[in-house]
């Protein structure tokens, strides 16, 4: 994709009007004429449904929509291409992030979306996104930079926000060495990452209103321990990519919902104090009938006795149809 100059995306395959059929222009004039008699913000409204790579094509309607689509109230951006794509290309779509944040006059930014196939060399590009999304107090951030070998480092300045109520983040490394300012984070997502024990310690003490955490395809914890109240969405997904640690505890008395998905040959798991679950979902996978299969089941079955109390389990189908052959229920 050529992102061109900001206000130029798509425009150079745009027609807007048609050369053969008078009819059809006037029609396509007359529309544009009734948008245009219209207000900023419902424009901007009207735009939002179309998503920012649409909503940039109307740059070339006339000077007054030339930079109308970077208002939008929440702006994504995704580079679709694969990861092996040249650094040239990925650089132009840096660039149209930049100009596109460069080019906003209103502070109002509810979410912010970048999804490319990060680079090292882009570390204090990442940086100045970060940046500007705390100055505007920008509500929802979802970062996917997983596509490649390189990790991005969280910044020290994204454990400072206050404001901050969703936080999706894929390949980007946390190590924060401030106290963890997230007083307003209601949902967090972790995923394709190491993540120290001590990292998710931090992170759950500092988090006073989450209610939703999901760890995804992450390594190098042991144990869960969720003490809030306001904490009753977990899930955790093992990555078949990555080595998990052996173990893994659960204790947390206030969770409702629990979503788990273990490779369980290679990770033991067990479940404590989970008194006010009402909801649970398994699914083990990557597992071999072997010596090791006995084990699997009988850790099962386990784990199933310390939450009978649950009103909804669900079982992934290979599961349940090995229970049943051996009697577990």
């Amino acid at each position: 994709m050529d992102f061109g100059g900001v206000g130029d995306l798509g425009a150079k395959n745009v027609i807007i009007l048609s050369e053969h059929n008078d009819a059809s222009n006037e029609q396509i004039k007359c529309s544009i004429d009734r948008l245009s008699a219209l207000p900023d913000c419902l424009v901007i409204h009207i735009l939002s449904f179309l998503g920012l790579e649409k909503a940039a094509i109307t740059s070339v309607l006339g000077k007054r929509w030339r930079y109308l689509w970077a208002e939008l109230p929440k702006l994504e951006f995704y580079f679709w291409e694969n990861s092996d794509e040249e650094t040239k290309k990925i650089s132009d779509f840096v660039a149209w992030v930049h100009k596109t944040l460069a080019t906003r006059k209103s502070k109002y930014l509810e979410k912010l979306t970048v999804r490319f196939p990060y680079q090292e060399c882009f570390s204090s590009d990442v940086d100045n996104w970060l940046e500007f999304a705390s100055k505007n107090k920008v509500k929802e951030i979802y970062f996917n930079l997983s596509f490649t070998e390189d990790f991005y480092t969280l910044c020290d300045m994204m454990y400072s926000y206050p404001s901050l109520t969703s936080l999706s983040l894929r390949g980007c490394i946390l190590n924060p060495e401030r106290k963890i300012e997230w007083q307003s984070l209601t949902s967090l997502e972790i995923s394709n990452v190491d993540l120290p024990q001590s990292v998710v310690e931090k992170v759950l003490s500092c988090c006073s209103v989450l209610n939703s955490l999901n760890l995804r395809a992450c390594w190098g914890f042991t144990c869960l321990k969720i003490n809030s109240p306001k904490l009753y969405k977990l899930q955790v997904h093992d990555s078949y990519e990555e080595e998990s640690e052996n173990f893994l505890e659960i204790s947390a008395p206030y969770l409702k919902s629990l979503v788990l998905s273990l490779y369980p040959i290679e990770r033991k798991l067990k479940l404590t104090n989970l008194s006010s679950l009402v909801s649970a979902q398994f699914r083990f996978t990557g597992y071999t009938y072997g010596p090791m299969y006995e084990d699997v089941l009988n850790n099962t079955k386990e784990i199933f006795e310390n939450i009978q109390h649950v009103k909804e389990l669900e079982l992934g189908h290979e599961l349940l149809g090995e229970m049943k052959k051996k009697g577990v229920s």
